[in-house]
């Protein structure tokens, strides 16, 4: 998957990621909840295409910030 990102909020365990391609894309907010919930160490993932913000829960003894940034 191959996405820009336009800022990234970040706490241990909790990224909020601003996607200009999920705004307005229900079908792109869809695939990447699906890509990144694959992922080991990913407890949730809520993409809205009315924000084009992606919401991710995750396990930081399990993953790191920088894998999920670099998997999308």
């Amino acid at each position: 998957m191959n996405v820009v990102s336009s800022y990234v909020h970040a706490l241990e365990g909790r990224l909020r990621i601003k996607i200009p391609e999920v705004k307005g894309d229900g079908g792109q907010a869809r695939e990447i909840e699906r890509h990144l919930s694959q992922s080991a160490g990913i407890e949730s993932v809520s993409a809205n295409p009315t924000t084009g913000n992606v919401l991710i829960l995750y396990n930081p003894r399990l993953i790191k910030q920088e894998a999920i940034i670099f998997s999308l």
